[in-house]
């Protein structure tokens, strides 16, 4: 069974904590053999914290609910660097063990973490692919999109996107070229026509400088032929306008 860092708990004074060591706390691992996404970094703490792992906690646990579980990565990711920015400890809770993180060992700790939810965006993102293609039908003649699209640039937001039509399934490029984000930000599609626009995907994301991601629409779920994405990220308020436009077929 994945075994997971705990819930985070104040620190208390009354608590023997025992001090990990910052050397050896962290190893980025290669790409995975079955999977685009990197490996997690190697964390004493976290024990055997694998691709398998992850995908069978959420679709066990979570019953396949990715955005929940980036956001609770997310928010605890938070949680902690606000701990090291006022240059406290962090207590851990480990099965029946106590931990104390700080200084540069919790710097540490914090960077494995960033790494950590990076990969589970990406395993997020490849769930969604996947489980667009169980809607897809068979591949057909490539078609000529009528696509509008606007360079995305706001504040840390700055994105390019690119719009296709290929074997039935309308699709969305998006990529960063800008810095890493430094929060997520919630990408969503919408179906235009017959009515007011309805959202038929959000996916919440952190890009990394140079980051490219595709979101694939199916027919099933692109009646009207007429698609609309809109970037909102958690640290900037926007108006609500399509960043760009896609018809197919």
């Amino acid at each position: 069974m994945l075994a997971l860092e705990g819930h985070v708990n104040k620190i208390s004074k009354k608590i023997a904590m025992a001090t990990i060591a910052l050397v050896g706390l962290v190893a980025v691992a290669a790409p995975a053999d079955a999977s685009q996404c990197n490996q997690f970094p190697k964390l004493k703490l976290w024990g055997d914290y694998s691709h398998e792992g992850v995908q069978k906690l959420v679709s066990t646990r979570l019953s396949g609910d990715w955005n929940g579980y980036l956001a609770r990565l997310d928010n605890r990711l938070g949680s902690i660097k606000d701990i090291h920015a006022r240059g406290k400890a962090l207590a851990l809770k480990i099965g029946d063990k106590r931990y104390t993180l700080k200084g540069k060992t919790l710097a540490g700790y914090i960077r494995a973490s960033e790494q950590r939810l990076s990969v589970v965006e990406c395993l997020a993102h490849e769930a969604e692919m996947a489980a667009l293609e169980n809607f897809a039908t068979a591949a057909g003649q490539e078609e000529a999109p009528d696509v509008e699209l606007a360079a995305i640039q706001v504040g840390e937001l700055n994105l390019n996107v690119a719009g296709s039509c290929e074997g039935g399934n309308a699709a969305f490029r998006v990529t960063n070229m800008g810095k890493a984000w430094p929060k997520l930000a919630t990408v969503s599609i919408y179906r235009v026509g017959n009515g007011e626009p309805k959202r038929i995907s959000a996916r919440r994301m952190r890009f990394s400088d140079g980051q490219q991601a595709t979101f694939k629409v199916p027919p099933a779920k692109n009646p009207t032929g007429r698609l609309g994405l809109f970037v909102d990220p958690s640290w900037a308020k926007r108006t609500f306008e399509f960043d760009a436009t896609l018809t197919c077929g």
